[in-house]
């Protein structure tokens, strides 16, 4: 018996505290068992706790490999190449940008904030979105996808030309997900875990080599889905 819950007492407390409609998924996982759904609620916690390491690789590698790619395409300080750079981006994406911008001059107290402070502070919707499908034209990714991605050849074992950015865009959008819903502590655990963690691994390794290896040091994500709660099928 793990250590939380003790007893029905830690139970009904616990489910008092977090409230019906967040327990009620757990509950309906373990067919009624409140005990048996204070323990899901507790193993998905530390699932979403181990995710947060991969997650944040995924997420720094994207924004930082995508930087690169439009500070080659335009400039440096694409943020405001607004006649290029801007242009380019769809009506939600330049509010996006223009919203980054107007935040970072302002807690900086400048009238222009720096590439890497905007980089930093934009979501990553606005990166995950810069692979999607209306960009494909705009960015060439046909030809200019291995800018981002430069072990994806050896990792996606596909030819540079055969590229679109569908297959990554189509991963990294189940991984905002994700994402998403850890930030918001929401319920990850119905989810394809395994193949999740699987994308995350082959997205950050097609990016960097380090940053994969860093990846696979730490993340416990496989040793928690393996002791799973009877309950959780994944």
């Amino acid at each position: 018996m793990p250590d939380f819950p003790k007893d029905l007492q830690d139970v009904n407390e616990f489910r008092k505290l977090i409230g019906e409609a967040r327990f009620a998924p757990y509950l309906k996982a373990a067919n009624g068992d409140e005990f048996q759904a204070t323990i899901n609620y507790r193993w998905n916690s530390q699932l979403s706790q181990a995710f947060y390491l991969p997650v944040q690789i995924w997420e720094i590698c994207l924004r930082n490999q995508m930087n690169k790619f439009l500070s080659w395409k335009y400039n440096g300080s694409w943020p405001y190449d607004d006649r290029r750079a801007v242009r380019q981006l769809q009506r939600q994406d330049q509010i996006k940008l223009q919203e980054t911008r107007f935040r970072q001059e302002r807690e900086r107290k400048v009238s222009r904030a720096s590439t890497d402070s905007i980089v930093a502070d934009l979501t990553a919707g606005f990166w995950v979105s810069q692979l999607s499908k209306k960009y494909e034209n705009p960015y060439a990714w046909r030809y200019n996808l291995i800018r981002v991605f430069p072990n994806a050849p050896n990792v996606w074992r596909i030819k540079p030309t055969e590229w679109s950015a569908a297959k990554p865009h189509a991963l990294c959008e189940d991984i905002l997900k994700l994402r998403n819903r850890i930030a918001h502590h929401e319920p990850i655990f119905h989810l394809k875990l395994s193949r999740l963690h699987f994308s995350i691994g082959i997205l950050v390794a097609a990016m960097s080599n380090v940053s994969f290896s860093y990846l696979l040091s730490d993340c416990t994500v496989q040793s928690l889905l393996k002791n799973a709660p009877a309950t959780i099928n994944n």
